[in-house]
């Protein structure tokens, strides 16, 4: 059982961790290109949105499907 736990509590904070590198990063480049309006900039944003409100997800302990990225 402590295991599980640990494991848990590994995955969740991997993930918090990513989020935040990826929403770093999304605001260097932002401020880098001086610019908000890049495609790619706002799907990382929803990806990282639906990772850190997927609170209904992990108490079903189930993981959403992720959504096909867009055809460029």
């Amino acid at each position: 059982m402590e295991a599980s736990v640990a494991a848990l509590i590994l995955v969740v904070s991997a993930v918090v961790l990513a989020c935040v590198v990826v929403d770093y990063a999304v605001n260097i480049v932002e401020a880098t290109l001086n610019t908000s309006n890049i495609p790619q900039l706002a799907r990382l944003r929803e990806m990282q949105s639906a990772f850190l409100n997927a609170t209904d997800a992990l108490s079903n302990s189930t993981l959403p499907a992720p959504s096909p990225f867009p055809a460029p």
